[in-house]
């Protein structure tokens, strides 16, 4: 895509679901934790920043490794409702500490438009970090679209990045409720670059408003499903009564926790951990088990194409 790089911050929060309200993913503390070990390290990135990266090691065998992205205004800590299950089932996650990250030291640093492209880089950088290994690109929100993007979704390509965005190391993609498509930013066409298996999931209560934007609905957080060549494992997930932070449970400052969308949290993750073992590492086991799963009834309506 050849668009030029222009952010509209109106139409960016109601895309990406907003800085603090919708997008966040804020430093909270979930409840009880399982055993793995945590660790924080720093990687350079490209343009010499240093990045701040939590690490996650499971107590047990290793299946294979997740780079999770955090919402917009987010951190790391605040989807530990996500991470930490998703460590519990054996993976090995890395999550970067994004500049546009309300707790990044340096916020004040960088402007709007200087997130994406930091985004990028901190993505590369991860992966260099890996080495050759595959892995499982996930994320929420401005994360979700992150994660897609390693995918193969195609944006605007930012100043001083290469392209393409696309990260072939990048095996499959998990997208907890991903934004909208965005002006001179992505569209349907940009969505359909999809290159990878992907989950994308949203709830009925996912509608994009935000300072009084409200002329769109939580359907258009799909479009990176529908947008998709059929055939390749791809996967939508809708939640009966779920908004975009699952009534606060992944970090939102502003609500207050739902019990009803703490458990369809819980059943989201264990599908996401579900499709990560059948597509980030191809076990037919799961992706029998998984095909088990499909269902065209709420709560929980999950389809394939």
């Amino acid at each position: 895509m050849t668009m030029a790089l222009r952010f509209d911050r109106r139409n960016f929060l109601a895309g990406a679901g907003g800085a603090l309200m919708l997008g966040a993913c804020a430093a909270t503390m979930p409840g009880a934790r399982a055993s793995f070990a945590r660790r924080q390290f720093v990687l350079e990135a490209a343009d010499g920043r240093n990045i701040a990266v939590s690490e996650w090691l499971p107590s047990g065998q290793v299946a294979g490794h997740l780079v999770f992205s955090h919402g917009w205004g987010g951190s790391p800590d605040g989807c530990l409702r996500i991470i930490e299950p998703m460590v519990a089932a054996g993976w090995h996650v890395l999550a970067p500490l994004h500049t546009d990250s309300e707790v990044h030291p340096d916020k004040a640093r960088y402007q709007q438009a200087d997130s994406w492209p930091n985004r990028v880089n901190d993505m590369r950088a991860v992966s260099r970090h890996l080495g050759d290994a595959s892995y499982v690109a996930a994320g929420h929100s401005y994360g979700a679209l992150t994660a897609l993007v390693m995918g193969g979704v195609e944006t605007t390509i930012p100043p001083g990045i290469d392209a393409p965005l696309r990260d072939e190391k990048a095996v499959a993609a998990i997208a907890f409720s991903p934004p909208l498509s965005l002006p001179d930013f992505v569209d349907r066409e940009g969505w359909s670059k999809l290159a990878v298996p992907a989950l994308i999931q949203t709830g009925t209560l996912d509608n994009p408003s935000f300072e009084g934007v409200s002329d769109e609905t939580w359907e258009g957080r799909l479009v990176s499903y529908e947008a998709a060549s059929p055939g390749h494992d791809r996967y939508a997930m809708v939640l009966e009564g779920v908004d975009h932070n699952f009534g606060g449970a992944i970090g939102s400052r502003l609500a207050t926790p739902d019990p009803l969308q703490d458990r369809q949290l819980d059943a989201a993750v264990a599908i996401a951990a579900l499709f990560a073992r059948a597509h980030g590492l191809r076990d037919r086991q799961a992706q029998a088990e998984l095909a088990g799963r499909l269902s065209d009834t709420y709560p929980l309506r999950l389809m394939r194409k």
